[in-house]
């Protein structure tokens, strides 16, 4: 079997029955399976056209949602500047990758689309970028693009996306520690030092993943996001460096970082303790460092969630297409497309939780931030209303007293007036 599964340029229009396509790798590595010149169609070898459709305007639906949440935040950042300092400017910083994030998945499912319109051929499936249509079947689909690399567009997007979504992951751990170090010494350390720390870990710590990347050419189109992503060539050994264990270490290090944090202040009781310190300090307050922590639970809990779409992909994804292969050989089937099975089910259950994770933050910064803004909004507006009535209230009744006071000052003036010409017979002065 293991010689039947080796793809060739003599046989690999045999071996590439059902849905996959012959195409000329120019990597060493294997593209389906185990086989070297045999691809996928853009739709991908496992997906109904129904499940593709579904994942395709739901990834625009959900971008679409999340740029509209993220032009929100946005512009709550730009109103607030000021007032928000550290650990809590950070979160607006990964709401403006996510916003970057979800643009780039829109600009790339709309590309498919129009190209899907503008197309002459009704048949013919949507031309995403991430298709090759210089590959194409009897039944005129394009294959999976393989060497994104080689597309500028396809490399650009795909630069974008990736150190973003390592952007988002570095400032979290910038985030959780700031809130660990916070919540011991409930000081902000000097703040000139804490900005120049933060923002190179958090905006050069994707650097050396990008490049690196780029230059092995780990890129290639992926049926699930509908653009250029991680390659899964190399037996998924490109996904395995790029994605799951940067994943893996940045959940590990804040799940620690939170549990010690939650430790720390459980024990000393300060959960239940606020600052008396004067605001002039700039000390920071239980209910900032409260919100702080709920954001990063939040976050643990979406990347967890991405992070078992990812390890389901990277052990059963192999399996699958080797399954896939066999099937093939054993039925001989040429030209009509194989029953999918039982794993390829769940493939589309992982892609769609993708898809969630990557865009459904978005919307959960959206919820913290609007709470956190309208309670402190709704504050600030109740109490300068109070202190300005209070302040009228206060003119009035010191305006009232200094007229009873002139008042009560004249009629003495008077009475002592009258009580002295009395006394010498004089006249009183008349007022």
């Amino acid at each position: 079997m293991s010689g039947l599964l080796s793809c060739s340029l003599t046989n690999a229009s045999v071996l590439c029955s059902g849905k996959l396509i012959p195409y000329h790798s120019q990597a060493s590595q294997p593209v389906f399976g185990t086989l070297h010149n045999c691809s996928e169609p853009c739709n991908g070898a496992f997906f109904s056209q129904e499940q593709v459709d579904i994942l395709h305007y739901s990834n625009l639906v959900l971008s679409c949602l999340s740029i509209i949440t993220g032009c929100i935040i946005l512009f709550l950042y730009l109103i607030n500047y000021c007032k928000i300092k550290h650990p809590e400017a950070p979160i607006y910083y990964i709401a403006g990758l996510q916003l970057v994030i979800s643009t780039m998945q829109l600009i790339s499912g709309l590309y498919g689309t129009f190209n899907s319109m503008s197309s002459t051929n009704s048949s013919s499936d949507s031309e995403g970028l991430h298709c090759d249509d210089r590959y194409k079947n009897h039944f005129n689909e394009s294959i999976l693009l393989q060497d994104g690399g080689d597309n500028p567009f396809c490399l650009t997007i795909f630069a974008i996306l990736y150190y973003s979504f390592l952007s988002i992951l570095s400032w979290w751990t910038v985030i959780t520690i700031e809130w660990l170090v916070t919540s011991i010494k409930r000081k902000q350390t000097k703040k000139k030092y804490l900005y120049i720390i933060s923002h190179i870990a958090g905006w050069s710590i994707p650097i050396p993943f990008l490049f690196t990347a780029a230059y092995l050419n780990a890129v290639s189109g992926s049926t699930t996001e509908m653009t250029c992503w991680i390659s899964r060539r190399n037996e998924s050994q490109y996904q395995l460096a790029f994605i799951i264990i940067p994943l893996s270490i940045s959940l590990t290090f804040n799940s620690i970082l939170l549990l010690l944090g939650f430790w720390i202040n459980c024990k000393k009781g300060r959960h239940r303790n606020s600052l008396y310190l004067s605001s002039r300090n700039e000390e920071v307050t239980t209910p900032q460092l409260a919100r702080v922590s709920i954001y990063s639970v939040l976050q643990l809990v979406v990347m967890g969630l991405l992070l078992m779409c990812y390890l389901h992909q990277y052990w059963y994804q192999r399996d699958a297409e080797i399954n896939y292969l066999q099937f093939i050989v054993h039925k001989h089937v040429s030209s009509c497309y194989p029953h999918a099975t039982d794993n390829h089910f769940m493939f589309f259950i992982t892609a769609i939780l993708r898809v969630l994770c990557f865009q459904i933050m978005g919307v959960v910064l959206l919820l913290w931030i609007l709470r956190r803004e309208l309670l402190c909004t709704c504050r600030y507006r109740c109490k300068y209303t109070n202190n300005k009535n209070n302040n009228n209230n206060n003119n009035n009744n010191n305006n009232n007293n200094n007229n009873n006071l002139n008042n009560l000052n004249v009629s003495r003036s008077l009475a002592g007036e009258q009580s002295l010409s009395l006394l010498t017979n004089t006249p009183p002065r008349k007022s």
